[in-house]
């Protein structure tokens, strides 16, 4: 997850052609990236900068932690979800 200033990932190795589920969420001064159900937290500066845009799959950053693959079965909440509702949405 990338705010404009920050990327947190959640540090799990992805082996190609592997099936995983990811997730994330931001709120007060936290964002937190999941991958198959673990999480890691990191500073969140209160605005994602994302304008007219929000880009799923890609990195800012660098090409490292890019997708490559296909995306399925997305979900935007307007709500904010507890740590354990969403790491059980990222088993």
């Amino acid at each position: 997850i990338y705010d404009g200033t920050t990327e947190v990932t959640s540090g799990t190795a992805v082996t190609a052609g592997t099936i995983i589920k990811s997730a994330s969420k931001w709120s007060g001064t936290s964002m937190t990236a999941y991958t198959n159900g673990s999480g890691t937290a990191g500073a969140f500066d209160g605005d994602m900068n994302l304008g007219a845009t929000m880009g799923i799959g890609f990195s800012q950053v660098s090409t490292v932690n890019a997708l490559f693959g296909t995306i399925r079965n997305v979900r935007i909440c307007n709500t904010n979800l507890s740590d354990a509702a969403i790491a059980y949405l990222s088993r």
